[in-house]
């Protein structure tokens, strides 16, 4: 901090426009972002599956039909065999992971030098920085959808998403800033959940009109709205989002990105009262959880396309739609009344266990009633996220919050870029002899986070209780005290 500037200044400057105001804009924002970054990866996935299915191999015959135009109507039962449809599906789940790789292979690096800059330069040239290159991006893949190009121009224009930071960068800058303006207790979990309930808002909407729109005009589209939504959103935030932290004048680059692994080196980013211990195993607990979830939407898709299910476009677009309507609104009125009557760690293993019970189930399929009974189950799985989130954001002392959500969404990089890996080959390779085996595995890693995080807060309890017991002595812990202190004082009067 520098001496030389009031620190009052910088006190009414983060206060400037009260807290609610910044938390309906980013959250409108936030709606709109969410739009176009689902309908982009609904109809990727989808165009991917397409692509391949049209010019592969299958029993003797090629396929060669032009890949923007839709065959959902088509029941896969009709065109392809089961082993065709192994072969297929093998395919896209690689290519999916090879997208995968470019964009958040390039991403964590352009991640881990641009979050800690966030604290200085302010966050609303992050977010810019990141919306500009997107569009870019988003625009160029339109082209290659509507020209009908090869594959691998596709996956070279990833890159541009990758220099992004990918959506993760837009992410961690909007928590970054209503972690500026709302206080530490309540107040801030319902703001990163109310957040992530306008994302889910967007998701539906595009959820819903993507498949609607892959079926009737094919799949080049949805890539031009999701850009035109991009742009939307970019020049909102050029005309109405101030910058809620102060900037500095000076600042040494080097020095600032190496603030990323501020929390591996220095204790005084933390507060006072918060144990080194407790905060290492959160972002543990946290990369746990978010390890199998961040891969999960894309494996699901490729699961329903094929057999037994053979969804159309439309019923996985209302399918999704319902699931975030549920996971993202529902859930986050569940928890704001939940909020006024049990704890938030309570809460937090709640979510856990529907997580569990919604991927087990979800591995067990053998009809769509399952699926649906399976995310009634869920509805509640997704609030372990934006709790955690709140957990670390107290932790952290005010002036690192940018670096904080930079790490938060760092590790949620990884946990993309590792769980695309290790599941997309685990459902690549299991599919054949049990094609609901990757959704057993993901579950396990909800019981491993659930059983360190009751540790975890038996450990927080008890060194409280500790720590307490030490702050207010008993009267007979007292008394001792006295009688040495006493003593000592005739010890130092015989010398």
């Amino acid at each position: 901090m520098n001496e030389n500037r009031p620190l009052l200044k910088t006190q009414q400057s983060v206060s400037s426009s009260g807290w609610y105001n910044n938390q309906f804009k980013i959250s409108l924002f936030g709606l709109i972002y969410g739009c176009a970054i689902e309908m982009r990866s609904i109809t990727e996935t989808q165009f991917v599956y397409a692509y391949l299915k049209n010019r592969t191999e299958i029993n003797n015959t090629v396929y060669e039909t032009g890949v923007n135009k839709s065959k959902d109507d088509e029941k896969c039962l009709d065109n392809t065999t089961n082993t065709g449809d192994n072969y297929i599906q093998g395919l896209a789940t690689d290519w999916t992971w090879y997208i995968t790789l470019v964009i958040y292979g390039i991403g964590l690096p352009v991640l881990a030098f641009i979050g800690p800059l966030s604290d200085k330069l302010g966050r609303k040239p992050i977010i810019l920085y990141n919306l500009g290159l997107t569009t870019i991006s988003f625009s160029i893949r339109t082209y290659i959808v509507y020209a009908d190009l090869n594959l691998y121009w596709y996956l070279l224009t990833c890159c541009i998403e990758g220099f992004a930071g990918s959506h993760y960068a837009y992410h961690f800058a909007c928590c970054s800033t209503l972690a500026n303006c709302t206080k530490a207790g309540k107040q801030r979990p319902f703001a990163f959940a109310l957040y992530e309930s306008m994302l889910g808002l967007g998701l539906c909407i595009s959820e819903i009109g993507t498949g609607y729109l892959i079926k009737l005009l094919g799949f080049t589209y949805p890539y031009l709205i999701s850009t035109g939504l991009n742009i939307i959103v970019f020049i909102s935030f050029c005309t109405f989002q101030e910058e809620n932290i102060e900037i500095e004048k000076t600042h040494t680059f080097s020095a600032k990105t190496k603030e990323v692994y501020t929390f591996c080196t220095k204790r005084e980013s933390l507060s006072r009262s918060v144990s080194w211990k407790i905060f290492s195993i959160t972002i543990l607990i946290f990369f746990i959880y978010h390890f199998p979830v961040s891969s999960f939407g894309s494996i699901r898709t490729l699961y329903t396309l094929g057999l037994p299910f053979c969804w159309s476009s439309v019923h996985i677009g209302w399918y999704a739609a319902g699931v975030d309507v549920i996971q993202y609104v529902f859930s986050v009125l569940i928890l704001r009344c939940l909020l006024m009557v049990i704890k938030d760690e309570t809460i937090t293993i709640l979510g856990f266990v529907s997580n569990i019970a919604f991927l087990v189930m979800f591995g067990m399929l053998a009809t769509d009633w399952f699926i649906y009974t399976a995310t009634a189950i869920g509805v509640i799985r997704i609030l372990p996220n934006p709790l955690l989130k709140s957990f670390l954001s107290r932790m952290v002392i005010p002036d690192k919050q940018g670096t904080l959500f930079s790490n938060i969404y760092l590790i949620e990089a990884t946990c993309r870029l590792g769980g695309v890996t290790v599941f997309n080959n685990i459902y690549h390779q299991t599919r054949p002899i049990f094609k609901g085996m990757v959704f057993i595995v993901m579950a396990s890693f909800s019981m491993c986070a659930v059983v360190l995080f009751i540790c975890t807060q038996r450990t927080r309890t008890q060194t409280e209780q500790q720590e307490i017991a030490v702050d207010e002595p008993t009267v007979q812990s007292q008394k001792d005290v006295n009688e040495a202190q006493h003593n000592e004082y005739k010890a130092t009067q015989k010398d």
